[in-house]
This record gives structure tokens, sequence and C-alpha cells, in this order.
């Protein structure tokens, strides 16, 4: 796959998420209660500072109210936190309030810099509770595809330093979340391709060095790639030890373990950008740990669509369920 395809495809994939993001969330755009909401800086390898947002979104409620934090997707390389949330009106009406995340692109800084940024985000809103009327032990995230990604790597890697960073500060409080909601994210960066089954088939080559996990991790390039990565594990030559690493520690499924929240996953069975198998691999790491999941295989659906609008009102009752009526 030449270069000039995966710039298609990382923007299709952009287009994709705002897609369902719209179809699935309300007909009009909600402004958000607080918009752009500085909870971060970082400074850029090409010098200079710059900030990191959230925009907020608050139900009418006089008893603080559980959070859901939304990540958007785009390959990792593009999208914005500006894009409605999926059921941003649903969730509002039930009496949740939602933040969008900022997260850099791979673009910008590799792995692990988009969980650090999101687990700062989280830290912020908890420190920043009492102000913003929140249950700071009622705290969800929900992601789709490379936010999906995200999501489930926030919900599984709870107490992991190296995924943890300190953008944002806050350090002293927790950015471990109570459930969390993951549509069509990896899971397994290693895997992709070997889970990649015919019907669907994939529209990328997951293992090239220009695939987005390759980029993820910054092994892309001439000569690199997942593909290159995984067939040199055992390699004790630089830089495969590093690059091993780092992919495992953008692994969700490397991170599970019985304390992780309780998880609602949906995934098109005929999505040919992330394969369905992907879900399948997280949902039996979490159930064999013991933890609460339910997987939903969307019939007939590819990465995102009309036909995830049933399951995201399941996904609605779920994060009910765990966060309005904990103790």
């Amino acid at each position: 796959m030449d270069c000039r395809f995966s710039t298609l495809f990382a923007a299709s994939l952009v287009f994709v998420n705002l897609v369902v993001s719209a179809t699935l969330s309300s007909s009009q755009p909600l402004a958000p209660t607080h918009n752009d909401v500085v909870y971060g800086a970082i400074e850029p390898d090409d010098g200079g500072r710059r900030a990191l947002h959230i925009d907020l979104w608050l139900p009418q409620a006089s008893d603080p109210t559980p959070l859901v934090v939304w990540i958007h997707g785009g390959a990792w390389m593009g999208g914005s936190y500006n894009a409605p949330p999926i059921g941003l009106k649903q969730l509002l009406d039930r009496g949740f309030a939602v933040a969008s995340v900022e997260y850099r692109l791979s673009g910008e800084a590799i792995a692990p810099a988009q969980i650090h940024d999101v687990k700062g985000a989280v830290r912020y809103l908890r420190a920043n509770a009492e102000e913003y009327n929140l249950d700071p032990d009622a705290f969800a995230a929900w992601g789709s595809s490379a936010g999906g990604h995200l999501t489930a790597l926030l919900a599984t890697s709870g107490g992991v330093a190296d995924a943890e960073g300190d953008i944002g500060g806050n350090l002293d409080h927790s950015s471990v979340i109570q459930a969390a909601v993951n549509y069509f994210g990896p899971t397994d960066l290693l895997q992709m391709n070997a889970d990649v089954r015919t019907p669907p088939g994939s529209v990328i080559d997951h293992d090239d060095p220009t695939a987005p996990e390759s980029r993820l991790i910054g092994f892309d390039g001439a000569g690199k790639g997942v593909g290159v990565l995984r067939d040199n594990l055992a390699n004790p030559a630089a830089p495969f030890p590093e690059k091993a690493a780092l992919a495992r520690l953008m692994n969700p499924i490397e991170h599970v373990t019985a304390n992780d929240p309780p998880m609602f996953i949906a995934h098109g069975d005929k999505d040919n950008v992330v394969p369905y198998q992907q879900s399948v691999r997280l949902e039996q790491a979490l159930r064999n740990a013991g933890v609460g999941c339910e997987l939903r295989r969307v019939a007939d659906e590819g990465h995102g669509g009309p036909r995830f609008q049933p399951f995201t009102v399941e996904a609605i009752d779920f994060l009910a369920e765990h966060l309005l009526t904990h103790p």
C-alpha cells in the first residue's frame, strides 16, 4: 500500500467516525456547557507549547452527576474532540455529564502520548469534580475505532505506570474509570492482520509500514511496520525490544485483570477496517479474568453505521446500571 492510499484511508476513517457520531447522536448539535476547557499542555518537538482541551456538556441536575468521557476515532491520525459524541442527547437526558477529550494524534506524537493525554483528562475532571458537579466515583469512557481502543486501554491499564504519564498534573487523583463502552476498537495491535476474515476482508494491510498501527508506535517507513515487528519479537537487536514493549503497552488485552471495570462492546460483523475478532479477543480475556463484559455482534454492519442505533440504547442502559445505581 502506497502513502497516497494510506492518506486517503486515514481521511476515510475520520469521515466514517464523524458520520457514526452524527448518526447516533442528536440531530441538532448541542453546544457544550463549557467549551475548549484546557486540561493540560504539551511541548511539541518543533518547539513552542500548546494546550489540550475538553468540551464538557452538563445535564440539568442538583446532585453530582456521573460522567462519560468520549474518545473520538480516526485511526489515531485524525478526528476531533469537537465532533459530537455518540448518544450525546440521550446521555444528557439520562442524567450523565459528557466530556469530549482532545488527544495528540500519531502525526504529532507516537504512543504512549495518546493514552497519557486521555488519562490526564480523566485526572483533571476528577480533580475538578466539585466545580463541574460531577460524581468522582462514577466515571466511564466511551469511544469508537481508535477511540474504542483508547477506551479499552484506559479501562484495563489502571495501575500501569508506563501508561499513566503526567499530562496536566493532578497526579494525586486517579485515572481509573468505573465502566467502559468500546465500539469496534483494536485490542491487539500485533494480531490485526491475523484476525481478518474473508468475507468481509480488509481495506488495509495492517502489517504495512504505513498502516495506522505502525504509525502509532513510530515503526513506519521502509523495512518497518507491525508485520516486521511481529516477525522479530525475539530479536534482541534494536529497535525491536523497544518497539515490541511499546506495542504491548498499547494493547488493552495485555493489561486485563480482575480489577478492571465492566465493559460493553459492540462490533459490526462486516467490519473491514478493524476485524470483529479483535473484540472477541478482548471479551474472552475479560471473561477469563472474571470481569463483567457484554459483546454485541452487530449483524451485517461495517465500521459504524445505522445498525448500531439499538446497541447505543443498550450501551446507555449498561452505563446507567453501573453508574447511576452505584452505592
